[in-house]
């Protein structure tokens, strides 16, 4: 890895040090869902990708919902993200494998806004397969789709 770009516990702070874009500004500007990604780190691991000097690439993390199903999310910095995709891949992966083994969990979701087509073939290329669509489901009723990951036994 960069050695410049680390790997920490996700601290709600550092959503005031990451560039977002502005449907992700929009969702997290509400201060209701501030407080939700205050308490986020108590609802499953969370994790912030840092540089050194560029600042915050991306915070991502789960929420575990019973015993063997997680939901994840992150909120990435695009320009970053773009910059260090490599980087940013493999400790989204690095946290997939690590949380599916912690939690022995057989499910892991996630939804994604359709106008984010780069997020959903980023979501295919993790392993998650299309689930379900959803219409008005997005903070600003905006379609979204449900992508998940199911354990094969």
């Amino acid at each position: 890895m960069n050695p410049y770009i680390k790997v920490l516990p996700f601290n709600a702070l550092h959503l005031g040090h990451i560039e977002l874009n502005e449907t992700n500004s929009e969702i997290i500007g509400d201060p209701m869902t501030r407080e939700q990604f205050a308490i986020a780190n108590e609802g499953g691991p969370c994790w912030t990708l840092y540089h050194r000097t560029e600042g915050v690439i991306a915070c991502y993390g789960f929420l575990i919902r019973w015993p063997g199903v997680a939901s994840c999310w992150c909120l990435p910095n695009t320009k970053l993200v773009r910059k260090y995709k490599v980087t940013f891949h493999k400790a989204c992966l690095k946290a997939l494998a690590s949380v599916k083994k912690a939690y022995d969990l057989h499910r892991i979701d996630t939804t994604v806004l359709d106008s984010f087509t780069i997020s959903q073939n980023w979501m295919k290329f993790l392993g998650l397969k299309e689930e379900a669509h959803f219409e008005k489901y997005g903070p600003n009723e905006e379609p979204m789709t449900q992508y998940a990951w199911i354990r094969e036994d």
